[in-house]
């Protein structure tokens, strides 16, 4: 027993002793760096990386004390490069960076604690070209083209920067093509109606890769460009179409098995007598275009796994009776003033009857119809409230909405295609006054609706010379009207005539 109080003892002493120990050590506080949040930015190449972070201590007054460092990491945490060791960075991103997002670091040390705080972020590098709205105008006679990147920022005098020339004269169309499978062909085709027809570009640093003429096995004996599709819609593309003087040409380049058959358009589809709108619909799986001269549809097909038709095809119907249709696609009657993909992602289009000089809104299936798939008719209307419609400047239609938007003059339209109502939605009297509207433009991108909420309009002040062209950023809401003018880029281009997506 006494040997238990004992060792009870000598660990009460113990533990007073420790306790005892620990109040003899002095307790001093430590400087904190704190670095304040920094934001995700996105910088353009060639562009500075400015930044003046906010920093905090807890004991120092000043920052004598601290030293910086700027960093980030290239492809996951593998590489890393030191951007600036001052505390304010003005970092000039080289041309030579590599476009993508970048982890990066602020970090701040305390010279005299050895401990240091930090703030990590995203910086997103972009091409200033890259990706955006082309926008081809004509300025003075001259093609010239620029482009609205995803910094919103506009970007004019592409071609002429890069080459030194003009295109051509007298433009018309701007259309930009994508193939994933055959990286090669990814470029910008300029259309001009000055006898040379343009030029084909490379779509990132727009210099000349050709002439018009040399786009063709043989070029057509009268060179008037019209119109460009891609048959794509924000897939890989099997194959694109030019028309040219109302005639059809085909170039297909997924399944082609020789170089010259994806790289040149084929010459025209037969009959040659027929005159085809330069309106189309180039679905992936549609490819459908108007015969004015015949007053009817016709259809490109597959006719196997790699070629298409050499000549128009006859609409299927299926089982359908084209006296009880409301319409029989493959005898319309009708003249087309416009057609493109709209609400629902069907088929729409205006139509005149050149006897009695009434107008008709048709609106009709395309699903597959390269691959014999049947039409649906479902309805031909005729339009009576809808003015300037036949000799509107340009015609834009909506996949989220039944709208058809068009514009004449200082006025831009909405018309409802389903009740036969027009409202005029904007005017450019209160915007840019004496102007008018040349060109309308909203991305259709694989069929989402997402996109038919932007509407870009092109206007053009009346009697000025030189950049008398601006860019209209528009905002829609569900009822077809103009929430909001997002940016109007003023006076920055000639007269616009043709919009395009690049990506």
């Amino acid at each position: 027993m006494k040997k238990i109080y004992i060792i009870i003892g000598l660990l009460s002493l113990m533990f007073y002793s420790c306790k005892k120990e620990l109040g003899t050590y002095d307790r001093l506080d430590v400087n904190k760096v704190i670095v304040d949040t920094i934001p995700t930015i996105t910088i353009q190449l060639g562009d500075t990386l400015s930044i003046t972070p906010v920093i905090a201590q807890t004991i120092e007054k000043s920052d004598d004390n601290l030293e910086y460092s700027w960093y980030w990491y290239k492809f996951g945490f593998t590489q890393v490069d030191t951007l600036s060791k001052e505390r304010n960075i003005n970092y000039i991103i080289p041309m030579s960076t590599s476009l993508g997002t970048y982890t990066t670091v602020c970090k701040v040390f305390d010279k005299k604690t050895g401990l240091f705080g930090k703030w990590m972020f995203n910086v997103n590098v972009q091409a200033a070209n890259a990706e955006g709205i082309l926008v081809l105008s004509n300025l003075a006679g001259n093609a010239e083209l620029g482009l609205l990147n995803l910094m919103r920022n506009y970007n004019g005098g592409l071609y002429f920067e890069a080459n030194g020339s003009h295109p051509g004269q007298n433009p018309v169309w701007v259309g930009f093509t994508k193939v994933n499978s055959v990286p090669y062909l990814n470029s910008i085709i300029i259309m001009c109606d000055d006898g040379n027809g343009g030029v084909v570009t490379n779509h990132m640093d727009f210099k000349k890769m050709y002439d018009y003429k040399k786009h063709f096995f043989i070029a057509p004996s009268v060179i008037k460009p019209q119109s460009y599709y891609n048959g794509i819609s924000g897939l890989d593309a099997r194959y694109d179409f030019i028309i040219n003087n109302n005639h059809l040409h085909v170039r297909e380049y997924r399944n082609a098995q020789k170089t010259e058959e994806k790289t040149f358009f084929k010459p025209e589809l037969m009959p040659t007598s027929a005159e085809i709108s330069h309106y189309a619909i180039a679905d992936p799986f549609a490819l459908l275009f108007y015969d004015n001269t015949n007053m009817k549809f016709v259809r490109v097909g597959v006719q196997s796994l790699q070629y298409l038709s050499t000549a128009f095809l006859p609409i299927a119907i299926g089982t359908q009776n084209p006296a009880t249709m409301p319409f029989d696609p493959n005898n319309v009657g009708l003249r087309m003033i416009n057609m493109d993909i709209g609400w629902k992602k069907l088929g729409f289009g205006i139509f005149k009857n050149l006897t009695t000089g009434q107008l008709y809104r048709l609106n009709f299936s395309f699903a597959s119809l390269a691959f014999s798939a049947s039409m649906s008719a479902y309805y031909k209307k005729p339009i009576t409230d809808a003015p300037n419609i036949e000799t509107a400047s340009s015609y834009v239609y909506s996949i989220l909405d039944p709208y058809l938007y068009y514009s004449k003059d200082n006025l831009l339209y909405r018309y409802d295609l389903e009740f036969d109502k027009t409202q005029a939605i904007y005017n450019l009297d209160t915007v840019i006054a004496n102007s008018k509207i040349d060109k309308l433009y909203m991305r259709y991108y694989a069929g989402q609706t997402t996109h038919s909420g932007t509407l870009y309009l092109g206007s053009s002040e009346q009697g000025k010379s030189g950049k008398n062209g601006s860019l209209h950023v528009l905002k829609l809401d569900r009822s077809g009207t103009v929430s909001d003018v997002d940016t109007v880029y003023r006076n920055i281009s000639g007269k616009i005539v043709g919009m395009d997506y690049k990506f």
